[in-house]
């Protein structure tokens, strides 16, 4: 059985639009920054690219699930792994989770359309997997 799992809500594109408009004035905080030596505004520049970095690489947006097999979308990447392979989901937020598979993470920000239906198939696949925050709740124990 097949599932596609989406982000929902304003939520992500809030996130982007401001985002952008931090980027916007990147380019002004960086020459003050060389001009004056601030350490601060350089540390808020690099700060800025590290959000871009996470946005692009790591948050991903879509989560498709074919049989066993789960692969995770972000802007520029998709990570494949199967359900049994994933160790842990962790609710880092009321809407921010990061899913911790062999090979790699995937960051999903937002509310995601049909979460606890994942949640029950990766509990489902693999019975050992570490489930904290809000989500060990939706599982019902003993599955």
């Amino acid at each position: 059985m097949s599932a596609t799992y989406r982000i929902s809500g304003v939520q992500p594109y809030f996130m982007l639009l401001v985002l952008a408009a931090l980027t916007a004035f990147s380019p002004f905080v960086l020459a003050h920054a060389i001009s004056s030596g601030s350490w601060f505004e350089l540390i808020w520049v690099a700060v800025v690219l590290w959000f871009w970095f996470t946005t692009i690489w790591r948050a991903a947006y879509r989560v498709d699930v074919a049989g066993d097999t789960v692969e995770f979308r972000s802007i520029l990447w998709r990570r494949g792994t199967h359900l049994s392979q994933i160790r842990s989901i962790r609710a880092r937020g009321p809407r921010y989770v990061i899913v911790r598979f062999e090979g790699g993470r995937a960051e999903l920000y937002g509310a995601i359309d049909g979460w606890h239906d994942f949640v029950k198939r990766v509990k489902a696949a693999n019975p050992t997997v570490e489930l904290k925050g809000r989500l060990s709740a939706s599982v019902p124990a003993g599955r």
